[in-house]
């Protein structure tokens, strides 16, 4: 009797694995392009958005649990060139948070951008961040905060090699709270270029960037500057905690 019981079980068991969790491949793009993904991230009924981009512009998938395309659309800047997209995050409201970089109406210079699409990837709003000195900065990761806030990962938009990497932080609407520089050159001697690459908010509700940059090493002084990985805590009202090289 136990012996059924268990077989039972356990074809109850491959039943409900089978139905919930299938494996499928799925490609996704034009044939004979030059295409790249970018991000992925679980939708609220459990599909993908998936965000790549081509030479000339960036796009944005929406699929269903097995992969199946729902709807494709093409993220531009219009009537400026396509922008370039990084990153995706679902926010709370269920809409679509996108950032990247973007060439700007006003200053005709590359800048980074946040967007924001309603859940069948339609523009809500967008916001190009002027003032950089650079030629290419550019927003490489974005996440909401539990009060619904926006903060933006930030690459090259102050000086360079003196301040690589910022944090914007952003209200519901895209307007700036705060922007601040971390790991700068200022505060942390023997140190040069950085580029944050991801970032996540803790269960403490602090901001953690990981990424890299040249940076020497303490037992070796007098010697060159080696690339390394590197980790940059920040509390919730902007200010550095700690950087790790």
């Amino acid at each position: 009797m136990a012996n059924k019981i268990y077989f039972t079980m356990f074809l109850c068991l491959c039943c409900f694995f089978n139905a919930n969790a299938q494996v499928w491949p799925k490609y996704y793009g034009l044939p004979n392009s030059k295409e790249r993904a970018k991000d992925i991230i679980e939708a609220y009924d459990k599909g993908y958005l998936i965000l790549g981009s081509y030479p000339q512009f960036s796009w944005l998938i929406k699929t269903d649990i097995n992969g199946n395309v729902l709807w494709e659309k093409i993220i531009d800047n219009y009537p400026r060139e396509a922008a370039t997209a990084q990153a995706i995050e679902v926010t709370a409201d269920g809409g679509i948070l996108l950032c990247g970089m973007a060439l700007s109406g006003f200053s005709n210079k590359n800048c980074p951008f946040v967007m924001k699409l309603n859940a069948c990837g339609e523009k809500e709003w967008c916001k190009i961040f002027e003032g950089s000195p650079n030629a290419f900065p550019v927003a490489n990761d974005i996440k909401e905060t539990e009060s619904g806030d926006i903060v933006l990962l930030v690459n090259h938009f102050g000086s360079i090699p003196q301040e690589t990497i910022h944090l914007f932080k952003l209200d519901a609407e895209g307007e700036v709270i705060w922007k601040k520089a971390y790991a700068t050159t200022y505060n942390h001697i023997g140190s040069g270029i950085k580029q944050g690459s991801r970032l996540i908010i803790t269960a403490q509700n602090e901001y953690l960037v990981s990424g890299y940059g040249y940076w020497k090493h303490p037992w070796n002084p007098g010697g060159p500057v080696y690339i390394r990985l590197l980790y940059i805590m920040v509390e919730s009202n902007g200010y550095e905690k700690w950087v790790l090289p």
